[in-house]
């Protein structure tokens, strides 16, 4: 899965939950080094892009500079009647990938979509849970392709009244809003809750929460230390029309995912001390948003919702009835054949 990262460099980690993030570049220059060590036949990498295009043409720049004269950029015969063989393919890295369209203006715009007669989003109704979900669509003159489902970032307001450069702006994904995902960002907790949380869970020194400010607005972040949970106001400031963050003099970064991150591998410093961030308090109750969990639904209504899933391995977390003890008690479902 390849999504938006910080400094306009894609990221790659499993959607909607809370597996670390990779740098794309670093993923790809791994793939190069290893690719044909067992083995000399074609390497298939297949991409579930969910990118903005801006970070799309970083990922192809990327590809051609990283993997060169390896990646398959062409048909190897203009006049083949049939796909070549894996010899013919032998050091060949291709990718499987549903390129999504450009906006109708935008000069990236290659031959493959210059038949296009409209582009968006399109509503389709899930066949399992009957929800009606969105798909970014590429009607031609005689078909119509949509992508796998969108997720909450990737939709954009269909407004054909909307301007050139409302457009733009659309197609970038928000730098603030990377840490809506991470498992450290909490919402709507003040310090005495965030206190509570550092208590309850105990890891010790430089454990932290990112956490809204209940006083002056923007964000805090709390952690443990000897003992106390310490809380520290994070600094926002205008540059350029440009939100940036800090917590020191000298420090500013364009989003709180990277603010953490810096300070995950160097150490705070104060007058009085100084501590590294190192294990995430997550957010207690974070899988009542998750598109996975279901917060009333019996065994019987799991069990046909996943008989009808076409994939084994696909899966639900389902709140049980509450035990004699009054404990709250959950359930996974999964398909298997």
């Amino acid at each position: 899965d390849c999504w938006d990262g910080p400094d306009n460099q894609p990221v790659i980690y499993h959607g909607k939950t809370i597996t670390s993030k990779i740098k794309f570049l670093d993923v790809i220059k791994a793939i190069k080094e290893n690719a044909f060590v067992a083995s000399k036949y074609p390497l298939i990498l297949s991409i579930e892009n969910h990118c903005s295009i801006p970070q799309q043409r970083v990922m192809a720049q990327n590809f051609c500079d990283i993997f060169g004269d390896y990646l398959l950029t062409s048909p190897l015969d203009l006049m083949e009647t049939s796909l070549p063989s894996p010899e013919d393919l032998v050091y060949k890295i291709i990718i499987k990938y549903k390129k999504l369209a450009a906006a109708p203006n935008d000069k990236g715009t290659d031959d493959v979509l210059s038949e296009t007669c409209m582009d968006g989003i399109l509503y389709l109704e899930d066949e399992y849970d009957k929800i009606w979900r969105p798909h970014f669509f590429v009607l031609s003159n005689n078909r119509l392709d949509w992508t796998a489902e969108q997720t909450d970032s990737e939709d954009k307001e269909d407004d054909e009244d909307q301007s050139e450069e409302e457009q733009s702006e659309d197609e970038e994904s928000p730098n603030e809003e990377l840490h809506f995902s991470e498992p450290w960002f909490h919402r709507g907790i003040d310090g005495v809750a965030a206190t509570k949380l550092l208590q309850h869970y105990n890891k010790g020194n430089g454990s932290f929460l990112v956490r809204e400010s209940s006083r002056a607005g923007g964000y805090s972040i709390s952690f443990w230390r000897n003992g106390v949970a310490q809380h520290c106001r994070i600094k926002t400031k205008q540059v350029e029309g440009e939100t940036t963050f800090s917590l020191g003099e000298n420090d500013s970064f364009v989003n709180l995912y990277s603010l953490v991150d810096f300070y995950k591998l160097h150490p705070l410093r104060t007058p009085q001390f100084e501590i590294t961030l190192t294990e995430a308090i997550s957010q207690p109750n974070a899988h009542l948003d998750k598109e996975w969990f279901h917060v009333s639904l019996t065994r019987d209504v799991a069990e046909n919702m996943l008989m009808r899933a076409p994939h084994d391995g696909s899966f639900l977390v389902r709140k049980k009835e509450t035990t004699e003890k009054n404990q709250e008690a959950f359930a996974i479902s999964f398909k298997y054949v």
